[in-house]
This record gives structure tokens, C-alpha cells and sequence, in this order.
């Protein structure tokens, strides 16, 4: 809609002016068509670079919390009993939280780029959290 204005307002001084000016304001038109599209597509490309840097940094984060929570896994199988409780009810909430990320990060793979940057916001939101409570779960059971 943004950009169908200007093109009306531009087919509307094409109406007011004579034909050596119609010409020049078609011609016109065409470039600016043209240029937001090229802008359009640098966007959409900025975006998809972001979402791939992205996922490969998420991906090397991921691959040092994972052994984490399985080796909070491995030490409340060995925990006393109140302490396995509360291990599993911590090691619940960071499983929660992996899934989640993960299903945000599938999502954010298969969107489309006018959705992706705000999804991009929601997963780097989802891994930060999930890293700060893996890091206080680790503390706290050491």
C-alpha cells in the first residue's frame, strides 16, 4: 500500500503534463519501481545473511549447552533425593526451554524474510535465556 501511493501521485502529474513530460514521468516511475525493488531484494538477502549467521552461532552455543544438561542428567541419577527433585524439576524447565528454541529456530528457518527479522529477535531472546539458566542450573548442582 506505502508504495501505491506515490505511483498515484505520480500518474496523477502524469495526467496534468504534456506528452514530452508524461514520457519523462514513465520513464521515471520505471526507475523507481526498479530501485525499490532492488532495494526490496537487498533486504530480503541482508536478512536471510543474518538468519544463517545466525543459526550457525546458535548451533555452536547449542553444542555446549546440550552436554550440560546431559550432565546435570548423569548427577541427579546419582543425587540424593531432595536433590534429585529438585534437579529434575530444574532439568524439566531447561528441556522446556531447548524445545521451545527449537521450534522457534525451525520456524525461523522456513519464514519468510518480512517475518524473519522479528522472529530472529524471539530466538536470540530464547537462547540467551536458555544459556543464563543452563549456567545457573550448572552453579547451583555443582
Amino acid at each position: 500500500m506505502k508504495k501505491l501511493i506515490p505511483i498515484l501521485a505520480l500518474a496523477s502529474l502524469l495526467a496534468a503534463c504534456g506528452k514530452e513530460s508524461q514520457a519523462k514521468m514513465k520513464s521515471t516511475v520505471s526507475d523507481l519501481k526498479a530501485k525499490t525493488a532492488e532495494g526490496v531484494d537487498q533486504a530480503k538477502d541482508a536478512i536471510s545473511r543474518a538468519v544463517a549467521d545466525f543459526e550457525q552461532s546458535a548451533e555452536e552455543s547449542l553444542s555446549k549447552i546440550d552436554p550440560q544438561i546431559a550432565e546435570l542428567r548423569a548427577k541427579a541419577k546419582n543425587a540424593g533425593e531432595s536433590a534429585q527433585a529438585e534437579m529434575k524439576e530444574a532439568l524439566a524447565n531447561l528441556e522446556g526451554q531447548r524445545k521451545e528454541l527449537a521450534d522457534k529456530m525451525a520456524e525461523l528457518k522456513s519464514a519468510a524474510p518480512e517475518k524473519a527479522q522479528e522472529l530472529l529477535e524471539k530466538v536470540k531472546s530464547s537462547l540467551a535465556s536458555l544459556q543464563k539458566s543452563t549456567q545457573d542450573a550448572v552453579k547451583r548442582f555443582q
